[in-house]
């Protein structure tokens, strides 16, 4: 997938043939699409909704209005108890996770870091880290919820790669 500040461009990779193009409104920040939701697309938007969650599928679109406080700044997702989960993380420093259904997302749980988020992972199914803009890594355990934070840079976490 390309994203511009207009429209995002489906790509079929290596051929790099378009295999579909759709409007976008505001200023997209962050995209994301997870093999356990074929034809889904997740976008981070900033628009006269503030900070917003855009999901588009081949069906539909649908809108979570001011989701964030902040920048939103990855996505991920998880199967847990048969059931979908989004899990939102932004500037304003919160991890959010959202119940997806074919109706929209609704919001289910959250967590606040004492810092920005600038990247996130689903380590499992039950378990996120996060980096965060004071050079701490964040891990949200789902099953007992807590958070737990400490110092591991100077400098902020911009990326994560766990596997």
């Amino acid at each position: 997938m390309m994203v511009t500040q207009q429209s995002a461009t489906l790509m079929q990779l290596p051929s790099m043939q378009e295999l579909g193009k759709f409007p976008l409104t505001g200023q997209t920040s962050c995209c994301a699409a997870f093999n356990e939701l074929p034809n889904t697309f997740f976008f981070g938007s900033t628009g006269a909704q503030g900070f917003c969650i855009k999901v588009v599928t081949q069906n539909s679109e649908i809108m979570q209005d001011k989701a964030h406080d902040g920048i939103i700044t990855a996505f991920a997702y998880a199967s847990i108890n048969s059931e979908g989960y989004l899990f939102s993380a932004a500037q304003d420093g919160k991890i959010k996770a959202w119940k997806t259904t074919e109706q929209g997302l609704i919001q289910s749980a959250e967590q606040t870091c004492k810092a920005e988020i600038l990247c996130m992972q689903l380590t499992s199914a039950t378990f996120i880290v996060a980096g965060l803009a004071n050079g701490c890594f964040a891990g949200w355990n789902l099953q007992t919820n807590q958070l737990d934070e400490f110092k591991a840079h100077e400098y902020p976490v911009t990326a994560l790669r766990l596997h």
